[in-house]
């Protein structure tokens, strides 16, 4: 072959799998959407108040699991736009750990007087229960509207099994740090998604799915710390409260 024709035909080829795997990312974020319920059962869910149980596994300072944990009931609340609070019921006292969807995570222990500024706690706990509410703030998942929440997705390469593969996902952000997110070969639906934390990452996963109102959520939801199992929420009923007001998830004014 002439090799003045290989340039024009390497930029043809280029041009062309570039072009596919742009299409390949747009299909999988439409089968995606489609696979959750649509944009428009999705936008009707305003708001969702889940109730199930919650383990918690203590870490120690190496985050290995300190001890096994205590099952408890826990109540999660979520509203548009990426704001939620959860209330863990430990022997009849309340623990409290919320996002108001902007900037400000906090937790309030059974008889403080005032909140924790979760997220100060930086490479500690704090943070850690930080990126989870910010995940289940998003009940939907990451790649719901993706092109208003990230600068471009990529499609890295399939994962798991030949018969059962996942597609994974790069996010790239507007401003912070790339994500990763999995999804199902089958079904399209979530399976994973990946976030770096200040010196660790949070590895959470997705299963379970039921519908409601026309939408899929996943009713199991675990979380992991550097491949160490953190929280696991299992969710038993979800309902759509009709009024919800924003006070819930600010952070609480002291009171004198």
């Amino acid at each position: 072959m002439d090799r003045r024709l290989w340039i024009p035909m390497l930029l043809i080829l280029n041009f062309c799998c570039g072009t596919g795997l742009a299409q390949s990312v747009d299909e999988l974020l439409a089968n995606h959407l489609q696979a959750v319920g649509g944009a428009e059962k999705i936008a009707a869910v305003q708001s969702l108040k889940m109730t199930g149980k919650i383990l918690m596994i203590p870490l120690n300072d190496f985050r290995k699991a300190a001890g096994p944990g205590q099952e408890a009931p826990v109540t999660l609340i979520v509203k548009r736009p990426n704001r939620v609070r959860m209330e863990v019921d430990r022997q009849g006292k309340k623990i409290v750990q919320a996002y108001d969807g902007k900037d400000k995570a906090w937790g309030l222990q059974p008889d403080a007087t005032e909140p924790d500024m979760l997220f100060d706690d930086e490479g500690g706990m704090g943070e850690m229960i930080t990126l989870l509410l910010e995940d289940l703030a998003e009940p939907e998942g990451p790649l719901v509207g993706a092109k208003d929440k990230w600068k471009s997705v990529e499609l890295e390469g399939k994962e798991g099994s030949a018969s059962e593969p996942g597609f994974r996902l790069k996010l790239n952000p507007k401003e912070g740090f790339v994500r990763g997110a999995t999804l199902d070969g089958k079904t399209f639906l979530l399976q994973q998604t990946l976030r770096p934390g200040s010196d660790f990452q949070l590895e959470t996963s997705y299963s379970d799915y039921q519908p409601f109102n026309g939408v899929q959520l996943a009713r199991t939801i675990e979380s992991r710390i550097d491949g160490e199992l953190f929280v696991r929420i299992r969710i038993d009923s979800v309902e759509a409260p009709t009024s919800l007001e924003d006070g819930v998830f600010q952070v609480p004014v002291k009171k004198e």
